[in-house]
């Protein structure tokens, strides 16, 4: 595309995609704040979240700890990656 109003079409529907998504995760963040409830996601950053804040929790898990096996490792993500460290 040589001309920038060839891509206006594309960029409209993709403001329309980034609108929809945004209210979905809004919907659902909201749902789960309603119901209390956490996610994958959550339980991971809440962990991880425990583990870097309080050095007591930490310490007692690392001192029952000798070995640690991760599966797929290829597809960890930063947040696991912070937990296994």
């Amino acid at each position: 595309f040589d001309d920038a109003d060839d891509w206006s079409p594309a960029a409209a529907v993709g403001r329309r995609f980034l609108r929809v998504a945004a209210a979905a995760d809004d919907a659902y963040r909201a749902a789960k704040r309603r119901a209390g409830g956490a996610d994958f996601h959550d339980l991971l950053v809440l962990a991880r979240n425990l583990l870097r804040d309080q050095p007591k929790v930490r310490a007692a898990v690392q001192a029952e700890t000798r070995f640690l096996l991760v599966d797929e490792f290829q597809d960890t993500d930063p947040v696991q990656m912070e937990l296994v460290r």
